[in-house]
């Protein structure tokens, strides 16, 4: 749930941030509710940046692999 003006002041927000009350109430467990807080919208930043940076790492072949043979 997210709330006008507390959440935000346009439509296009407002809706957004619903949307990550959603996801986080969805996450929680079947049906959950949960109110929108600014908390959600910094980890929702945070996870862009950083699926944005490991497409960076992996079309700039900074990953490498090292194979460990296990024996059984």
């Amino acid at each position: 749930m997210a709330i006008a003006p507390l959440h935000a002041l346009e439509a296009k927000g407002l809706i957004g941030n619903a949307d990550l009350a959603l996801f986080k109430a969805r996450s929680i467990g079947h049906g959950q509710s949960f109110f929108f807080a600014t908390a959600l919208r910094n980890e929702a930043v945070a996870r862009r940046l950083y699926n944005i940076e490991m497409h960076r790492a992996v079309s700039d072949g900074e990953f490498v692999l090292f194979y460990q043979r296990r024996f059984a």
